[in-house]
């Protein structure tokens, strides 16, 4: 006999329903009834990023992710892509070193660095805000080279 954990999918992630906080499942139900009361941003977990798609928000969890995508264009590294990865693979680190190619031992190292550089310990983090704020950071870059791009079409210095 196999015991399954029982997953919540969100954005086609599957998160252990252990790793969402029961105050935030609370606090969206609160939400989603319109029940009166005051919510801490931070309470609200990853549900905080659909009750806003604008991209100057900030939190703890994209200025993590962001610490990553600087390192990784100083370095040329792929952390941002290694962590997705594990986030992806449910933190199973043999599936996830498979994906990407690499030895179980490099991506141990990898997953050592991306704790070091973005001040995460990936046992004890909300998987999910993580994945969430990952996909908010990749936006709001793919935005700014889109822009980046448009303005100097504009001033004619395009290829």
């Amino acid at each position: 006999m196999r015991l399954v954990t029982p997953v919540v999918r969100l954005g086609g992630l599957p998160i252990p329903r252990r790793k969402v906080p029961l105050c935030c499942q609370r606090a969206v139900l609160k939400l989603l009834r319109g029940a009166a009361g005051v919510f801490v941003y931070e309470a609200l977990g990853p549900y905080r990023y659909l009750l806003s798609g604008e991209d100057r928000i900030r939190d703890r969890d994209q200025s993590r992710i962001q610490r990553l995508v600087e390192y990784d264009q100083r370095r040329d590294t792929e952390l941002l892509k290694t962590l997705e990865a594990h986030l992806q693979h449910q933190g199973n680190r043999v599936r996830t070193a498979r994906v990407l190619y690499m030895h179980p031992n490099t991506l141990r190292q990898r997953l050592a660095r991306i704790e070091r550089v973005a001040e995460l310990d990936l046992d004890h983090e909300d998987w999910l805000s993580l994945a969430m704020a990952i996909k908010a950071v990749k936006l709001r870059l793919l935005r700014a080279s889109v822009t980046d791009e448009q303005r100097r079409e504009e001033h004619g210095n395009g290829d």
